[in-house]
C-alpha cells in the first residue's frame, strides 16, 4: 500500500501560486515615522533618531561656583560626621 493510495485529494502545481506574481495589497502612505510597508504589504519598523541638540560648556564662572558648592557639601558632611561619632 502506497502513500499515494491512503491520500483521497492530489494537491497538484496548478494550486500553486508562483512567486513573480504580485499580491493585491494596497501600501499605506500614511505611515507613522519609522515604519515602511513593502510592495507586498509587509510592515517593518526602524529606530527613530531623536534630533540632535547643541552641547552648551558651562562658563568658567560656573565651574568655578559648582566646584565651591562641592567643597562646602563635602565639609559640611565631615563636620557632622565627626560631631555624631
Amino acid at each position: 500500500m502506497s502513500l499515494t493510495s491512503k491520500v483521497s485529494h492530489h494537491s497538484g502545481d496548478k494550486e500553486l501560486i508562483p512567486a513573480e506574481t504580485p499580491l493585491a495589497v494596497t501600501v499605506d502612505p500614511n505611515l507613522p515615522s519609522g515604519y515602511v510597508q513593502d510592495e507586498q504589504g509587509v510592515l517593518d519598523n526602524y529606530a527613530v533618531e531623536p534630533a540632535i541638540s547643541p552641547v552648551h560648556q558651562p562658563t568658567p564662572e560656573i565651574l568655578i561656583l559648582l566646584g565651591l558648592g562641592a567643597i562646602a557639601i563635602f565639609f559640611s558632611l565631615m563636620w557632622i560626621v565627626s560631631e555624631v561619632s
